[in-house]
């Protein structure tokens, strides 16, 4: 499906000041579904742009996109859209 590039997701440290703090990835679901149906497609995250191709086999599938914590900052996440 025709995909959007979403803005970045953008938070303040927590209190560690490590530069890593907790990013709801699914926030972005809206704008990168640009207009598609939500029910009729399924979005999934990957720390490595390159495994998006390879779906929620690879091995830097984030799965648990409600709760993900940046690895360093700042960090390019891969997306995949399928239609169900």
């Amino acid at each position: 499906p025709e995909i959007a590039d979403p803005s970045p997701l953008e938070l303040c440290d927590d209190a560690v000041a490590d530069g890593m703090t907790q990013f709801d990835l699914t926030q972005a679901n809206t704008e990168i579904l640009n207009g598609l149906d939500p029910t009729l497609y399924t979005v999934t995250y990957y720390t490595e742009v390159a495994d998006a191709e390879i779906g929620p086999s690879a091995p830097s599938y984030i799965a648990v996109p409600t709760a993900y914590t940046n690895q360093f900052t700042p960090q390019t996440l891969g997306v995949r859209v399928e239609d169900n």
